[in-house]
């Protein structure tokens, strides 16, 4: 009579078991096609992406903006943008004034309102690279709605990179 409870015991965790993960599978969201990325890309910022690559659950996408490229990493499951990074171009804001070169290195207090005046917020972090071209400093800033990480060029002041971390 024990033997058999013992069994019986076994067979229902085991089929529990096995549902379960059975379940767990089938409840798993299908991912986006890269259609349907590329269609959610184009209609909230108006640009033509090309596919790059995919890591994992991540697609990196390419586009140019404004005379500037970037390459985009989305969650392949719910379209969420998690990395959108600057890799060519330069900015050309009609406000901005152009810099003269110069040999001054900008201080920390010069490279942070840079960095604020793309995105207002308190200063998690902050370095100083020194380069052969001058070096650049690392600010990482977590404003209201997005956290971000400005490469600024410490001669010129010019924003090199922004990695969002929304």
């Amino acid at each position: 009579m024990r033997k058999t409870l013992m069994l019986v015991i076994l067979v229902l965790v085991v089929v529990s078991g096995s549902a379960y993960f059975v379940w767990a599978e089938t409840i798993k969201p299908e991912p986006l096609s890269h259609e349907e990325l590329i269609e959610r890309i184009q209609l909230t910022y108006d640009v033509k992406p090309k596919y790059v690559a995919q890591e994992n659950d991540q697609v990196i996408f390419r586009f140019k903006k404004d005379g500037v490229t970037y390459n985009m990493t989305v969650d392949e499951l719910d379209g969420h943008v998690n990395k959108l990074v600057k890799i060519a171009g330069s900015y050309s804001a009609p406000e901005k004034e152009q810099k003269t070169p110069t040999t001054k290195v900008l201080t920390d207090e010069e490279a942070i309102a840079i960095a604020n005046k793309e995105l207002k917020g308190e200063v998690d972090a902050l370095s100083y690279r020194s380069t052969s071209d001058g070096g650049y400093y690392l600010i990482e800033i977590d404003g209201d709605e997005a956290e971000a990480v400005f490469q600024i060029h410490a001669l010129s002041g010019e924003i090199l990179s922004i990695t969002w971390d929304e």
